[in-house]
């Protein structure tokens, strides 16, 4: 089916593989239509968090690996839906190849279940729920050594760049038709690819200190998005927490902070935060 061609200031868009999901729904919004008939788990990006947080870490060529077609199928689609003709030198698409289950990591042999944290979130996405925030605080409660083996009914790529942010590496396995594990493990050696440690910029005068040691969860998040306000231009906040706030990034991510977080010797965390 074609459709009319779509007018706006964002009209000059021409999707690509690597066009992220956030530019194409910011140019064409009614796309959200066409990712949910290549799959309905797409749903979920109706959610403003959720929508916010994944789509400026999905590329069409993710989206297209998450829904299992070829991204020239689904690039195809689009061009349909925004009634402009798809460029021949993209070819014929055909059907998806499904790439073969790369070897277990050396850092998972011999992994013993003590070790293993398991979540299977398929219930909840067939239900029609949103897992992220789910999955985000068993990451943040593993302990030292420990791995999450994430159940769900498709490959949850974006997840992975989510989480190579934080320093997890992964390794996946498909089971059957919906049935995908993925195993989310710190490794041994640093990613190559990881992100390098921000270094705060020097602050013109001493850091905010929120002491959230010694709160149970979710009160030292909190405390620390109360204390945000107090901070002004070019200042700090320095948190001291007993773990590794992996809930709290996202929060800051959304407000606009840039954040530093180190493990200190004495057996809690500093994360500087600043904007």
């Amino acid at each position: 089916m074609t459709g009319n061609k779509r007018s706006g200031p964002e009209e000059g868009l021409r999707p690509t593989r690597q066009t992220k999901i956030s530019e194409l729904l910011k140019a064409y919004p009614e796309m959200i239509e066409v990712l949910v008939r290549f799959n309905k788990h797409f749903e979920l990006l109706r959610r403003p968090t959720l929508r916010k947080l994944m789509t400026p870490l999905v590329t069409i060529e993710k989206a297209a690996r998450t829904a299992q077609v070829d991204p020239r199928e689904m690039l195809a689609e689009i061009y349909r839906a925004i009634g402009e003709l798809v460029p021949p030198e993209w070819g014929t698409s055909g059907p998806p190849t499904e790439a073969p289950t790369a070897p277990m990591p050396e850092d998972l042999w011999n992994l013993p279940d003590d070790r293993r944290l398991i979540l299977d979130v398929r219930a909840q996405v067939r239900a029609g729920e949103e897992p992220y925030h789910r999955i985000m605080k068993t990451v943040a409660s593993l302990q030292a050594g420990q791995v999450l083996q994430l159940c769900n009914l498709f490959e949850p790529v974006p997840l992975y760049d989510v989480l190579e942010q934080r320093g997890f590496a992964h390794w996946t396995e498909r089971r059957g038709p919906e049935e995908w594990w993925v195993t989310f493990y710190r490794p041994a050696r640093p990613l190559e690819n990881a992100p390098t440690s921000r270094a705060a910029p020097a602050a013109a005068e001493a850091p905010l200190v929120v002491d959230a040691r010694g709160l149970e969860p979710p009160q030292p998040m909190a405390k620390i998005l109360e204390a945000l306000p107090r901070i002004a231009a070019g200042g700090q906040i320095l948190a001291l927490t007993d773990r590794r706030p992996m809930l709290l990034y996202p929060k800051l991510e959304e407000r606009g902070f840039t954040y530093s977080t180190q493990e200190t010797g004495n057996g809690w965390f500093e994360t500087r935060i600043w904007k």
